[in-house]
């Protein structure tokens, strides 16, 4: 089984990086996990 862990938007601050490295350590040996950041687009940032 692969987890994907969507993140919306960049993790800039340090304790967002940290807390979800960790939330990856802690599901690592039950599952295969896929960290993706996925970009706001313009139109959805504006509103």
């Amino acid at each position: 089984m692969i987890l994907r862990i969507i993140a919306v938007g960049r993790l800039r601050e340090s304790y967002w990086q940290d807390a979800a490295a960790d939330y990856i350590r802690r599901l690592r040996p039950y599952a295969r996990l896929d960290m993706v950041e996925v970009a706001i687009s313009s139109k959805e940032a504006a509103s």
